[in-house]
C-alpha cells in the first residue's frame, strides 16, 4: 500500500517535504499519507493560486511554503 509506505518513510525522515503542482492543492484524494502539521516544507508552482484555507493552515503551523515561479 503506497499510503502506508509513505507514512513509514515520513516517520523515519529528518525532514518531510511535499513537492506538488498547484492544481492539486486543496483537492481530495483516495488516501491521506500526511497531515499538514506533519510536513516541514511544501514546494509548489505558481500556475494556480494557493487556496485560502491552505494559506491559513500553513500560517498556523511550522510548515514552510515555497512557491516557485514558472515564468522564465
Amino acid at each position: 500500500n503506497t499510503g502506508v509506505y509513505a507514512q513509514h518513510l515520513m516517520r523515519r525522515a529528518a525532514t518531510s517535504v511535499l513537492l506538488t503542482d498547484s492544481e492539486k492543492l486543496g483537492k481530495s484524494s483516495l488516501y491521506e499519507f500526511a497531515k499538514l502539521t506533519e510536513l516541514d516544507r511544501i514546494i509548489v508552482d505558481d500556475l494556480y493560486p494557493c487556496p485560502p484555507d491552505i494559506m491559513e493552515a500553513v500560517e498556523t503551523t511550522n510548515t514552510q511554503l515555497t512557491i516557485v515561479s514558472c515564468q522564465e
